[in-house]
């Protein structure tokens, strides 16, 4: 039985992730560091299985691919002890230059844009997690493409798509976005109806509804009123 035991992991630690938090590393990874917590010294030490931690330095490069460091490499060292049953490990992250926006292009539709004017563009467009000689990742690509939807649902177009892709040069480490709205048609609402008052009259209930039909649809003013 004592020979068939699997080693155990003593230690792990984590050098050259300035990007990234161990915490964060530790979440895509199986293999695990001892826990020194008070209420938790009574537990064995993890097992350790070598082609699991290959598994898990793979995984770890993907995290960093997710947060635009496509050249990032993990690396590992073993440590162990004279009986070879505990073993001390090291991973060594070089997280590599990471990918900067070179170009951006948002194409909006004429229609749309008479309909959002200058300052309505503008909005539109601000502050997105892709910005010029910012940095790119496929994190910051999903979230900016979320959030201009979102911004368009807002306007009255709920049904938008934004279309297109980016473009990475790994070589160069640089990124160009381009993306075309299809704002799709101008919502408007319909009746407002209030439905399954008990303790509450509707004329109280209607003091908190500050939409109309006719209204552009707008989910940022349907949860205003949701919420009153």
């Amino acid at each position: 039985e004592a020979e068939s035991r699997m080693p155990e992991v003593g230690g792990l630690k984590w050098r050259g992730n300035h990007t990234l938090s161990k915490r964060e590393l530790q979440a895509v990874t199986f293999t695990q560091a001892p826990s020194w917590r008070l209420w938790e010294i009574w537990k064995p030490n993890p097992e350790f299985s070598e082609s699991t931690l290959i598994g898990d330095l793979e995984r770890v490069e993907t995290l960093y691919e997710l947060h635009g460091y496509y050249e990032a490499r993990a690396t590992y060292a073993l440590t162990w002890n004279d009986a070879h049953t505990v073993v001390a490990i090291v991973v060594t992250i070089d997280e590599g230059p990471t990918v900067a926006i070179a170009g951006r292009r948002v194409a909006i539709p004429e229609e749309l844009a008479r309909e959002l004017g200058e300052e309505g563009q503008q909005t539109l467009l601000a502050d997105l997690p892709l910005e010029v000689d910012g940095p790119f990742s496929p994190d910051r690509y999903a979230r900016s493409k979320k959030l201009l939807l979102e911004r368009l649902a807002d306007v009255g177009h709920p049904l938008a798509r934004v279309e297109g892709s980016a473009t990475v040069d790994v070589a160069a480490h640089q990124a160009r976005v381009e993306w075309q709205i299809v704002p799709g048609p101008l919502v408007r609402l319909g009746p407002v109806k209030i439905e399954g008052l008990y303790l509450v009259d509707e004329a109280t209930a209607r003091r908190e509804i500050h939409i109309a039909e006719g209204d552009i649809y707008s989910p940022r003013s349907l949860e205003r009123v949701r919420r009153g």
